[in-house]
């Protein structure tokens, strides 16, 4: 269940990344830095995952990307990738894929 401090509301850890990294269910909010080179963050499988939720962001201003991908599929596909420093994406397993919304 998540925390709750005065009406707050905590659902997880936020990490910051600069390398490759796959969340762990503590996680909620994934900060990426690819700074230095291109990162992926892999998901957990959406079938162990059940209303789980992640975001993830590119917090450089780089060129280099931000690579999501997970065994499930991702709205479709295998992986979406962030292009722009400050982008983010939220995702949420049905149990069997990872929706972003």
């Amino acid at each position: 269940f998540p925390s709750h401090d005065n009406g707050s509301v905590g659902f997880g850890n936020v990490v910051r990344k600069y390398a490759n990294y796959t969340g762990t269910t503590s996680d909620y909010m994934i900060l990426a830095d690819a700074t230095s080179n291109n990162i992926t963050i892999t998901l957990p499988l959406a079938t162990n995952c059940y209303r789980r939720e992640y975001i993830v962001k590119k917090i450089d201003n780089s060129v280099n990307t931000v690579t999501v991908y997970s065994d499930s599929l991702i709205d479709g596909a295998v992986s979406y990738t962030i292009y722009s420093q400050y982008v983010s994406i939220k995702l949420k397993s049905d149990g069997i894929n990872w929706h972003i919304f």
